[in-house]
């Protein structure tokens, strides 16, 4: 865990530059309908990266990830081979 770091009002720095091997996100989601007959739900939802303000939808829950990779990868994280290979499988 990273040590801690004075609130930015404290030394007058900006939020964002708190945690520089990070990224802050805003999530949201709802569900559309469900089918209780067949335990089938359908879930949408939108992923909001706090800094840019950049907001992504996303129509079930398994397309959330793959909105995550692109941030993942800026930070220089190698992705796990079996999230590769669903990746890319998905697209």
């Amino acid at each position: 865990m990273p040590p801690e770091q004075p609130h930015p009002e404290e030394n007058g720095e900006q939020a964002q530059f708190i945690e520089p091997n990070s990224h802050s996100f805003i999530l949201k989601v709802w569900l559309i309908d469900s089918d209780k007959t067949q335990d089938k739900q359908n879930w949408r939802g939108y992923l909001t990266h706090v800094v840019s303000g950049q907001r992504r939808y996303f129509d079930n829950l398994s397309e959330m990830n793959n909105l995550l990779i692109p941030y993942l990868k800026g930070m220089g994280t190698k992705l796990p081979y079996w999230w590769r290979a669903y990746r890319w499988l998905t697209q």
